[in-house]
């Protein structure tokens, strides 16, 4: 098996900001890619939204979207250009309301 370095990111997110989050995790994965050669680049769960959202699930769920989505397309593009792999934990949206995955 081939050697490789993995990264583990572990930030502090701005609860149900997605695109301030998403900022973030672009940032890291560029830090973790350019200053200490990661291949992986590892995020924790819920990442683009916290873990508890403290909203009514209405709400919650509208804040969503599908995978593969903007937040997958977005990090997806970024480690392509990098040639690393990133592990992305983030809420579904569900094919039906506010079922979210």
């Amino acid at each position: 098996m081939k050697e490789f370095i993995a990264a583990a990111v572990q930030i502090a997110v701005k609860p149900n900001d997605v695109n301030y989050n998403l900022e973030k995790i672009g940032f890291w994965l560029k830090t973790a890619v350019k200053e200490h050669s990661a291949e992986l680049v590892v995020f924790p769960e819920s990442i683009t939204t916290g873990f508890a959202p403290g909203m009514p699930s209405e709400e919650f769920y509208d804040l969503l979207n599908y995978i593969p989505g903007p937040e997958t397309d977005q990090i997806g593009a970024l480690a392509r250009e990098l040639k690393a792999h990133v592990v992305l934990p983030i809420y579904e949206k569900g094919k039906e309301k506010n079922v979210i995955m």
